[in-house]
């Protein structure tokens, strides 16, 4: 390797500088360029035609990926079979298991029901719970989807509507079923209750029952 001012470049091409140590660098690195820029700060940047990689290991593992691909997108890779965690505060924040299950504030989202264990959020200590924000005129959604096309992409849906402040629940590709106004009056099969108790139906072999049944 050679140097010249402050630019430390390989003799030959494939040279590979090895460290054995430790190693102080007081401006930018650039791996594959000679001219590290960065919008704020500096560091580490590596320039490479199609993919671009660090791959920080320890011993026999085979590594995390912090890479860009040609076309912009970002990889973080834990290329082993095992968890992948973010933390703050010398804390777990986040942790994505080796089969994709997200905890937030919870290191074992698989010990929670297969059938909802994609998504887990907080622990067994103190409270915890889920916020969605949307403008004061606007509504939040909860969707539920059967495919990507359509009405399959809100198969089933609860909506908090902010300009009335009425919670609504929807089936049947999305149509409200249930509907809770700002005065808590429920309405069933009308989006408008009048009353405390407003069911509405379409049919008239429609309305209310009330089955009491007596066995053994």
């Amino acid at each position: 390797w050679d140097r010249t001012g402050t630019t430390l470049s390989p003799v030959n091409a494939g040279d590979n500088l090895n460290v054995d140590g430790s190693a102080t660098f007081a401006g930018n690195v650039g791996v594959g360029t000679s001219s590290p820029t960065f919008a704020a700060g500096g560091g580490v940047q590596a320039s490479f035609g199609t993919f671009c990689a660090f791959r920080a290991t320890s011993g026999s593992n085979t590594g995390i990926d912090f890479a860009q691909a040609a076309n912009g997108h970002g990889y973080v890779y834990n290329r082993d079979n095992a968890p992948l965690t973010l933390g703050t505060n010398n804390t777990e924040r986040l942790r994505i298991d080796s089969s994709g299950r997200v905890g937030v504030g919870n290191s074992s989202p698989s010990s929670y029901n297969a059938s909802a264990d994609d998504f887990v959020v907080g622990n067994h200590t103190g409270a915890h719970g889920v916020t969605i924000c949307s403008q004061d005129n606007t509504s939040g959604y909860i969707m539920f989807a059967d495919g990507t096309t359509g009405a399959q992409t809100y198969a089933g849906q609860i909506t908090y509507d902010h300009t009335s402040n009425r919670l609504t629940l929807g089936t049947t590709d999305g149509t409200t079923g249930l509907t809770v106004d700002s005065s808590q009056r429920v309405g069933v099969g009308s989006s408008a209750p009048l009353s405390k108790l407003h069911v509405q139906n379409t049919a008239s072999n429609d309305g209310v029952r009330i089955i009491s049944s007596t066995t053994g």
